[in-house]
Protein backbone atom coordinates (compact mmCIF):
# COMPACT_ATOMS: atom_id res chain seq x y z
CA UNK A 1 0.00 0.00 0.00
CA UNK A 2 1.11 3.56 -1.08
CA UNK A 3 1.35 6.08 1.29
CA UNK A 4 0.19 9.64 0.48
CA UNK A 5 2.95 12.68 1.98
CA UNK A 6 1.39 14.72 4.71
CA UNK A 7 -0.42 17.39 3.47
CA UNK A 8 -0.27 21.15 5.25
CA UNK A 9 -3.44 23.05 5.21
CA UNK A 10 -3.68 25.73 3.32
CA UNK A 11 -5.70 27.64 5.57
CA UNK A 12 -2.81 27.58 8.40
CA UNK A 13 0.23 28.00 5.35
CA UNK A 14 -1.72 31.16 4.06
CA UNK A 15 -2.14 32.78 7.49
CA UNK A 16 1.96 32.19 8.44
CA UNK A 17 2.55 33.87 4.57
CA UNK A 18 -0.15 36.87 5.84
CA UNK A 19 1.76 37.37 9.21
CA UNK A 20 5.61 37.25 7.17
CA UNK A 21 4.27 40.27 4.81
CA UNK A 22 2.84 41.97 7.56
CA UNK A 23 5.68 41.94 9.42
CA UNK A 24 7.77 42.88 6.72
CA UNK A 25 5.40 45.69 5.28
CA UNK A 26 5.36 47.16 9.18
CA UNK A 27 9.33 46.89 9.11
CA UNK A 28 9.57 48.74 6.09
CA UNK A 29 7.29 51.71 7.20
CA UNK A 30 9.57 52.36 10.52
CA UNK A 31 12.36 52.32 8.05
CA UNK A 32 11.11 54.41 6.29
CA UNK A 33 10.24 56.94 8.63
CA UNK A 34 13.37 56.87 10.65
CA UNK A 35 15.01 57.64 7.69
CA UNK A 36 12.98 60.72 6.61
CA UNK A 37 13.63 62.12 10.75
CA UNK A 38 17.11 61.74 10.42
CA UNK A 39 17.18 63.41 6.84
CA UNK A 40 14.69 65.98 8.70
CA UNK A 41 17.13 66.09 11.49
CA UNK A 42 20.27 66.60 9.61
CA UNK A 43 19.15 68.84 7.65
CA UNK A 44 17.77 71.29 9.93
CA UNK A 45 20.64 70.98 12.44
CA UNK A 46 22.51 72.00 9.11
CA UNK A 47 20.34 74.85 8.88
CA UNK A 48 21.35 76.06 12.41
CA UNK A 49 24.67 75.73 11.90
CA UNK A 50 24.83 78.29 9.47
CA UNK A 51 26.68 81.62 11.04
CA UNK A 52 25.28 84.35 9.40
CA UNK A 53 27.26 87.53 8.33
CA UNK A 54 28.53 89.90 10.90
CA UNK A 55 26.33 92.85 10.15
CA UNK A 56 28.13 95.98 9.69
CA UNK A 57 28.34 97.35 13.39
CA UNK A 58 28.88 101.46 13.20
CA UNK A 59 29.49 101.94 17.24
CA UNK A 60 32.70 104.16 18.40
CA UNK A 61 34.33 104.31 21.20
CA UNK A 62 37.45 106.50 21.33
CA UNK A 63 40.99 105.42 23.71
CA UNK A 64 43.43 107.64 25.25
CA UNK A 65 46.42 106.53 27.12
CA UNK A 66 46.57 108.95 29.84
CA UNK A 67 49.60 111.41 30.65
CA UNK A 68 51.01 108.40 33.15
CA UNK A 69 50.95 105.75 30.68
CA UNK A 70 48.89 103.54 32.47
CA UNK A 71 45.59 104.87 32.83
CA UNK A 72 42.83 104.47 29.88
CA UNK A 73 40.19 107.40 28.92
CA UNK A 74 37.41 106.76 27.29
CA UNK A 75 34.84 108.90 25.19
CA UNK A 76 31.18 108.70 24.35
CA UNK A 77 29.59 105.98 22.38
CA UNK A 78 29.04 107.02 18.88
CA UNK A 79 27.09 105.70 16.17
CA UNK A 80 23.30 103.87 15.27
CA UNK A 81 23.97 100.67 16.27
CA UNK A 82 22.18 99.92 19.31
CA UNK A 83 25.39 98.31 21.66
CA UNK A 84 25.27 97.36 25.48
CA UNK A 85 27.07 96.01 28.32
CA UNK A 86 30.60 98.14 27.61
CA UNK A 87 33.70 96.14 28.63
CA UNK A 88 37.42 97.17 29.34
CA UNK A 89 39.43 94.38 27.97
CA UNK A 90 43.09 94.46 29.39
CA UNK A 91 45.01 91.76 27.34
CA UNK A 92 48.76 90.77 28.27
CA UNK A 93 51.94 90.38 26.18
CA UNK A 94 51.23 86.90 25.86
CA UNK A 95 47.89 87.53 23.94
CA UNK A 96 46.26 86.36 27.12
CA UNK A 97 42.82 88.14 28.37
CA UNK A 98 43.61 89.15 32.13
CA UNK A 99 40.36 91.25 32.63
CA UNK A 100 37.13 92.24 31.63
CA UNK A 101 35.45 94.92 33.16
CA UNK A 102 32.35 96.96 33.20
CA UNK A 103 33.27 100.07 31.91
CA UNK A 104 29.61 101.63 31.53
CA UNK A 105 29.72 103.81 34.59
CA UNK A 106 33.29 104.87 33.93
CA UNK A 107 34.85 106.93 31.22
CA UNK A 108 38.56 106.28 32.85
CA UNK A 109 40.51 102.74 34.14
CA UNK A 110 43.52 102.43 35.16
CA UNK A 111 44.94 98.75 35.74
CA UNK A 112 46.51 98.16 39.26
CA UNK A 113 49.27 95.34 38.15
CA UNK A 114 52.78 96.65 36.63
CA UNK A 115 53.34 95.19 32.71
CA UNK A 116 52.85 95.79 29.61
CA UNK A 117 49.32 95.32 28.24
CA UNK A 118 46.91 96.53 25.27
CA UNK A 119 43.71 97.72 26.21
CA UNK A 120 40.33 97.91 24.07
CA UNK A 121 36.56 98.33 25.10
CA UNK A 122 33.83 95.58 23.65
CA UNK A 123 30.23 95.80 23.74
CA UNK A 124 27.47 93.44 23.70
CA UNK A 125 25.50 93.41 20.28
CA UNK A 126 23.07 90.63 18.92
CA UNK A 127 24.43 87.54 20.64
CA UNK A 128 28.40 88.08 21.40
CA UNK A 129 30.70 90.78 22.58
CA UNK A 130 32.42 92.72 19.77
CA UNK A 131 35.14 95.18 20.17
CA UNK A 132 34.02 98.76 19.14
CA UNK A 133 37.47 100.75 19.88
CA UNK A 134 40.96 100.72 18.38
CA UNK A 135 43.57 99.05 21.10
CA UNK A 136 45.98 101.28 22.98
CA UNK A 137 49.28 99.93 24.88
CA UNK A 138 49.42 101.33 28.55
CA UNK A 139 52.72 100.12 30.51
CA UNK A 140 52.18 100.49 34.16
Amino acid sequence: MQQNPPTVNKKTLSKWWFLLWGFLAGLLVVILIGLVLLLARGTLHSLASVDTPNPVVDARVELKVAADGCGVERGEVTGSTPVSSLTWVIVDEDGYTVLERNAEGENRYRYFTGGHYRVHVAAWYLDRYISISDEVKIDC
